[in-house]
């Protein structure tokens, strides 16, 4: 695909985005990954550049380093930590930077299979955030050989993922990072596509927290990428157990609307859809 600006069918304009090389380092034992690098991150040339992102933030907190330290002195802050970083998709055609908005059909992948054989100590896959979940399965399980990796989704750094606060997002990633393991799904053979656990466990036993049901509509919306009714959110959340119900109930549409209509920081309706508040 040539670099370039394209357009969509209500006539926007649409920019070709290609991804970072990795950053990867001796010893490497998780591999953290992102969908595709945003605007300010490709303008700049670093990963996770947006000031609304906390990804260096986590990181820094269970890494001990600051934020605001240089660029390079939180790159090789990650590498001593055992901790590789790329993204799923190496190029994509994409309006903005919000994973929802990447023409699937653009969506080409990296070339992940070859970063694990450099580093076969690497055991663990993480996700940041659904829509990288969803692009692996779909773009680099089926046509690269990856196995005896667990996978374990970590709740998105970015500011778009405003349901979990930055205290329970740390605790999230803390199992991972500090231990190097976390509940997560093996690879299956006819890779499965199910989610993997949106929550993830401490490697020392921590209990996984269960997500509460606006938080459950949020990660819905995000693996759909696009606007839902209540309906076939109900759907969804029923079918992969995102949340459940004191009573073990199914969740009904109307509780979705309802639960929606509490968080309007969260969700925008239009023509009974339902989809996420861009920040």
């Amino acid at each position: 695909m040539e670099p370039g600006t394209f357009f969509n069918a209500r006539g926007a304009a649409m920019t070709q985005v290609v991804s970072f090389p990795p950053i990867e380092g001796e010893g490497a034992r998780v591999l953290i990954l992102g969908t595709m690098p945003g605007i300010e991150s490709l303008r700049i040339g670093q990963y996770y550049a947006n000031r609304g992102n906390a990804f260096w933030k986590v990181l820094g907190t269970l890494l001990g380093f600051s934020p605001s330290e240089s660029y390079e002195e939180r790159v090789k802050a990650l590498k001593n930590g055992g901790i590789a970083l790329w993204d799923v998709l190496e190029s994509c055609v994409r309006l903005g930077s919000l994973d929802a908005s990447i023409d699937k059909n653009t969506a080409v992948p990296n070339d992940l299979a070859g970063l694990l054989r450099r580093h076969p100590g690497i055991d663990v896959i993480c996700f940041n955030g659904a829509d990288a979940e969803k692009y692996f399965r779909e773009r680099v399980l089926r046509n690269q050989r990856i196995s005896g990796k667990r996978y374990v989704r970590l709740p998105s750094t970015s500011s778009s993922y405003a349901a979990m606060p930055f205290n329970e997002k740390v605790a999230a990633w803390a199992g991972v990072i500090r231990g190097g393991a976390g509940s997560g799904s093996e690879p299956s053979g006819d890779h499965d596509r199910r989610p993997v656990s949106a929550n993830v466990g401490s490697a020392r036993g921590t209990p996984t927290r269960h997500l509460t049901l606006h938080e459950a509509i949020v990660e819905v919306i995000q693996m759909a990428g696009r606007p839902m009714t209540a309906s076939e959110i109900a759907t969804e959340v029923n079918r992969v157990a995102h949340y459940t119900r004191g009573d073990q109930r199914p969740v009904p549409a109307n509780q979705i609307s309802a639960r929606t209509n509490n968080y309007p920081q969260l969700f925008t309706k239009r023509d009974g859809y339902i989809s996420l508040r861009r920040r």
